[in-house]
């Protein structure tokens, strides 16, 4: 009963975040309308969500040169499950940092790049009265390859890529080799 309650909130979650990202993404262009004349941006906010990052992450990314950006992001979040007799909670903190190139001109661009996520996991867990607490750190070799629309000047930012990673230390998202993806939208400015 309390699996599917929470299944249904993080169901819920994921509708509302979804809502909200499509009205950010239908507002963007409106509200900075495209312009020829203007030099690109040097930085970068947005939201992604199971990327780099993990679940979601907000992002902060800096040009430092023409194509090349060093983006920082903070990511937090808390998943349950209840596999057998366990009952068990986790919670996450995590930094991504990653160096991109952005190739092409124009709107439309391919994004390469590679960096670490670091981070903390504190596990809660209880076996039928037993309760027991840890943690353990997060290190993790990250790649990205995808897709960004990203016009010049001030302008609405939409990624879309694949997220590779090997896990150096702890097991997040698995142990070893696993390959996700991702989505951002956000602001140029």
């Amino acid at each position: 009963m309390g699996e599917t309650r929470r299944g249904s909130a993080l169901i819920a979650r994921a509708r509302t975040l979804t809502l909200a990202c499509g009205i950010v993404a239908s507002l963007g262009p409106a509200l900075y309308p495209q312009s020829a004349a203007r030099a690109p941006a040097r930085n970068s906010a947005y939201l992604e969500i199971l990327g780099n990052g993990g679940v979601a992450s907000l992002n902060y990314e800096r040009r430092l040169g023409e194509v090349v950006r060093l983006r920082v992001g903070w990511g937090n979040w808390s998943s349950e499950g209840s596999p057998g007799a366990y009952e068990t909670a986790r919670a996450y903190n995590v930094i991504p940092i990653m160096v991109q190139r952005v190739l092409y001109s124009g709107a439309h661009h391919l994004e390469v790049g590679g960096g670490v996520l670091l981070g903390q996991e504190k596990i809660d867990s209880v076996y039928f009265t037993t309760s027991r607490s840890w943690s353990q750190s997060i290190a993790d070799l990250e790649v990205l390859l995808g897709y960004r629309r990203q016009s010049t000047g001030r302008a609405f930012v939409f990624r879309a890529g694949l997220t590779p990673s090997y896990a150096l230390q702890g097991d997040y998202p698995d142990k070893g080799f696993h390959l996700g993806e991702g989505l951002s939208l956000g602001l140029a400015f």
